[in-house]
């Protein structure tokens, strides 16, 4: 290649790698595989030279004017390097400075246009012909946009469509939406049924909705209510007499007080409404006179003393009351006097 005249001029950006420009970063610039910094011209007649490193501007651009060839650019700031082609000035390219130029192309000189036949190229395109050719849809037998399903937007599709897999819908919000089978496998089929027995009553199959009752009270396959009496700590005072009565379904805190009217002794009879396993505390309390004597009936379903226990005489001090826990067992018909607790 004869010596050329002019310097050749590069210039482009430089960025991070994050993709932002590297304004004001310092470059130096050496012949390819060379490690001495090469010479920079401070225009293409090379009046001048110019400091290598140089430097980018405040928007990133690099530019400088070198002898044309294959440089490296090294940036340490970015951390990293590139190499770069400074190709020939246009006169001396003109002038017949660089070796290996073409003469013409395609039989022209100077600044050629090539035609579409000048490179066998078609000259028009379905009857167009210019230099941008803008083709529409039926042009090249294409559907229309109107008529085609797009990514996005909101369209409607008319006539049966076939899928050969299914397609991949979100979870339905709305009862237009399709469901998902994840989605309908959390309800149960309306072939499904709910069986209920005593106390629960009510169920059915779930083509409907069905409504579930609880059967309350104090008779068998009946649940207790909340404020059954066996359920809260309410007392049931009971009545003095000569044979005391008790309902043992009344309630679990039972409570006598003696009384001047009944005189100096009184029984307490058989309970009644007694089940198996049954528990019931019995509170006797003497009033304000005292010797107010108590006895148990031993009847079938009365009162029997635990063997640990003995027998049982009721404290006769007056204000004082005794507390005596009893459990009822059907196979000995009998309330096991369990536990005693005197003049309290």
């Amino acid at each position: 290649m004869p010596d050329l005249v002019y310097a050749g001029l590069w210039m482009d950006s430089v960025e991070y790698p994050s993709g932002h420009v590297a304004a004001g970063v310092s470059v130096q610039i050496r012949l390819k595989g060379q490690t001495a910094l090469a010479t920079l011209y401070s225009d293409r007649t090379k009046a001048g030279t110019v400091p290598n490193p140089t430097t980018t501007d405040a928007n990133g651009n690099l530019q400088f004017y070198a002898e044309p060839d294959i440089y490296t650019c090294s940036v340490p700031a970015v951390g990293g390097s590139f190499d770069v082609h400074v190709p020939p000035d246009a006169l001396d390219i003109q002038t017949g400075g660089v070796d290996n130029l073409v003469a013409s192309v395609n039989d022209q000189i100077g600044e050629v246009v090539l035609s579409a036949a000048d490179v066998g190229a078609v000259a028009t395109v379905n009857g167009k012909t210019g230099v941008s050719i803008t083709l529409t849809a039926s042009d090249v037998g294409a559907a229309t946009d109107a008529n085609v399903m797009h990514l996005t937007g909101s369209e409607t599709a008319g006539g049966t469509k076939t899928f050969s897999a299914s397609p991949i819908v979100p979870l339905p919000t709305l009862n237009q939406h399709a469901a998902r089978k994840d989605y309908v496998d959390g309800f149960a089929h309306q072939s499904r049924t709910i069986s209920t027995t005593a106390p629960l009553a009510g169920g059915g199959d779930l083509s409907a909705n069905r409504t579930l009752s609880v059967s309350v009270g104090t008779a068998s396959n009946q649940v207790a209510a909340g404020n059954h009496n066996h359920l809260t700590p309410t007392v049931v005072i009971l009545t003095d007499a000569s044979t005391v009565t008790l309902d043992a379904s009344a309630g679990s805190h039972f409570r006598l007080t003696a009384t001047s009217g009944v005189g100096s002794s009184r029984t307490l009879g058989v309970p009644t409404n007694a089940a198996d396993g049954m528990r019931i505390l019995i509170e006797y309390v003497q009033d304000g006179t005292g010797s107010r004597a108590l006895t148990l009936s031993s009847a079938t379903g009365g009162f029997v003393m635990d063997p640990a226990i003995g027998s049982y005489t009721a404290t006769t001090t007056a204000s004082k009351r005794d507390f005596l826990g009893c459990l009822y067992s059907s196979a000995l018909s009998k309330w096991i006097v369990m536990a005693v607790s005197k003049g309290n």
